[in-house]
């Protein structure tokens, strides 16, 4: 289900029902700030529970539980438990920690949720489980249906940069995904001259736009934030070393709208939610369409006056990977070579192409002239990007 679709409203509704039963449930991710999140949304729907997460453990007798993989994989779990529901279930496939979580309870039924079900080995056969990790994928709703019914809202997207990563190799990370090596990648898009086409592109597409943008290092952030504060913008990063008080008063301060650019690199890319955020800038390039989707999806979610997103793509990605609103490959992988290769062929129908002149980019066959675009189930005309 895609981002905004209702995971967590589904999830409360699926532990109700087994409270109900007198069922024990455990809701499990794999940061803090997601338990923190789940923890809240429990709150308010008025299900009693405990949390297992390092100093915040506390009530483990409850019959629901939010929990951190990462403890449960230190302290163990209750011998009870009779459900397992795992939130960006997408990371499963790629965690020992995961895996061997199933493989203990191969009997007690697990739920994923995840807008990116598509990750390698989700559905790979594991005989300590007599069967695949997932077995079946059941699809709430698509991206396109959510943005039609106004669940989500669409998306209009520019590629004013694709830089040179022809130096950059490509490796395997922990989830599976073929991507960028992280270290090259800095070295090739850390640059002044891309740095500053960043801010001169906001200024022109997006100024005013309540933007985060997402980088390709801590250095890399920082460096844009510097740009932004120099341009008299009022722009802050945020990144993992920051302890929960620094962290909750710089999101807040965004929320508030007193911070107009939030940078980072990975750490918003899961579970952060700030529906006023407008636009994003994504100035790190990935092959991984499940690292694309989960980044976009940050805008994604409806809120007052705003009609539709902003994307403002200095990586090149929208031109590698497609629409980040298009269809998915909505099939579990096996975890065989030439899955890969079906997603590539499912997304392949996109090639969008950047128009030269104002970097608006467009579906295949639609032409660009130099008054603007215009084509069937497109978003108005967009003008050139001199007469902005």
């Amino acid at each position: 289900m895609p981002t905004g679709g209702g995971k967590t409203v589904s999830a409360e509704a699926m532990i109700r029902g087994a409270v109900a039963k007198g069922k024990r449930v455990l809701f499990i991710a794999n940061r803090k700030q997601l338990v923190a999140q789940a923890s809240a949304h429990l709150t308010r729907a008025g299900i009693p529970h405990g949390i297992l997460q390092g100093d915040n453990t506390r009530s483990l007798d409850a019959k629901v539980l939010v929990c951190s993989i990462d403890t449960i994989a230190v302290r163990g779990i209750p011998d009870d438990v009779a459900l397992l529901i795992i939130d960006e279930a997408h990371a499963a496939a790629g965690s020992k920690k995961y895996r061997e979580l199933m493989f203990k309870l191969n009997r007690v039924p697990v739920i994923g949720l995840s807008a990116t079900p598509f990750a390698p080995g989700l559905g790979k056969h594991y005989d300590e489980l007599r069967g695949p990790l997932f077995e079946e994928l059941v699809i709430g709703a698509t991206i396109r249906e959510l943005v039609e019914l106004g669940n989500l809202v669409d998306v209009e997207c520019y590629a004013p940069a694709d830089p040179d990563l022809s130096g950059v190799r490509t490796q395997r990370g922990i989830g599976g995904e073929l991507d960028y090596s992280e270290t090259q990648l800095a070295e090739a898009v850390d640059k002044p001259q891309l740095i500053g086409d960043i801010v001169q592109h906001w200024f022109k597409l997006a100024r005013g736009k309540q933007t985060v943008v997402f980088a390709t290092s801590i250095a890399h952030s920082q460096h844009i934030v510097t740009e932004f504060i120099r341009a008299g913008i009022a722009a802050a990063h945020i990144d993992y070393h920051f302890d929960d008080d620094e962290r909750a008063a710089v999101l807040d301060r965004f929320a508030r709208g007193e911070t107009m650019i939030l940078a980072n690199v990975g750490l918003l890319a899961e579970g952060w939610d700030c529906p006023a955020t407008e636009c994003m800038i994504l100035a790190r390039p990935t092959k991984s369409l499940i690292r694309y989707i989960q980044m976009v999806g940050r805008v994604l979610r409806p809120h007052p006056g705003k009609e539709r997103a902003v994307l403002l793509d200095h990586s090149g990605t929208v031109l590698r990977l497609g629409f980040a609103t298009d269809d998915l490959p909505l099939e579990l992988d096996d975890g065989k070579a030439n899955a890969s290769a079906r997603k590539k062929e499912e997304r392949k129908p996109s090639e969008p192409k950047a128009c030269p002149s104002c970097k608006f980019v467009r579906p295949a066959g639609v032409h660009v002239s130099r008054i603007g675009i215009k084509a069937p189930g497109m978003i108005g005309v967009m003008a050139p990007l001199g007469g902005v």
